[in-house]
């Protein structure tokens, strides 16, 4: 049996307890505290309010697909390492789903408060297609519960695959870089956080396969 340094096994206790002392509701909890200390921050970070609504703007949409990242890897992840970490994930990943509906909320209180200080005019299909992602993040909130899933029966899996295929796809497309245009972090981010959850979920899926062929 190989024991590990008393060095090591401090580290992972120092990285596990702080986070996975929280359980559901407690997760989402602290999730939303987060988020909006955040927000202030942001919006008392220069004298210009429009500026900083910019900035809100942009760092929501970051942390949304964080939480989405997230919460559709866990399942992957879990099946493909069995760890502390990942049972958390897996145990609490529809309450991390919660972070993605409450930072996807302050991101549209920016949306909302931009035009009300700058000369800002949205274009209807950004409207028609924020509005209808919107509408499925919380559809997606307001069904994440037992009661909902046993109400829905088969539909509820095909509404929250589905429609966690569609956000990954829709934000993967909003991080992507223009045609021609410079490669930036955000790029990085964005299209190879989704395109990593994409394998994550390929290779779990192959391996689910090839223990049932095996068995």
């Amino acid at each position: 049996m190989v024991r590990h340094a008393p060095a090591v096994s401090k580290l992972r206790r120092c990285c596990y307890t702080p986070v996975m002392r929280f359980e559901k509701w407690g997760v989402t909890s602290v999730i939303a505290i987060a988020l909006c200390a955040m927000c202030v921050v942001v919006l008392m970070l220069t004298p210009s309010l429009e500026e900083n609504l910019r900035r809100m703007l942009r760092v929501t949409a970051r942390t949304s697909l964080f939480f989405l990242l997230v919460a559709f890897g866990a399942r992957p992840l879990r099946q493909l390492w069995q760890s502390k970490w990942s049972a958390w994930l897996l145990r609490n990943r529809r309450y991390i789903g919660n972070g993605l509906t409450v930072s996807h909320g302050l991101h549209l209180l920016a949306i909302v408060a931009l035009p009300l200080h700058a000369d800002v005019v949205y274009e209807t299909g950004t409207l028609v297609g924020g509005g209808g992602l919107l509408a499925l993040i919380f559809a997606l909130a307001v069904t994440s519960s037992d009661a909902a899933q046993r109400a829905l029966g088969r539909g509820w899996k095909a509404l929250h695959l589905g429609g966690s295929w569609l956000l990954l796809v829709a934000f993967m497309l909003t991080f992507a870089p223009e045609p021609g245009g410079d490669i930036e972090l955000r790029h990085l981010y964005g299209v190879g956080g989704s395109l990593l959850v994409v394998m994550l979920r390929i290779a779990a899926a192959w391996k689910t396969r090839r223990t049932r062929v095996a068995a």
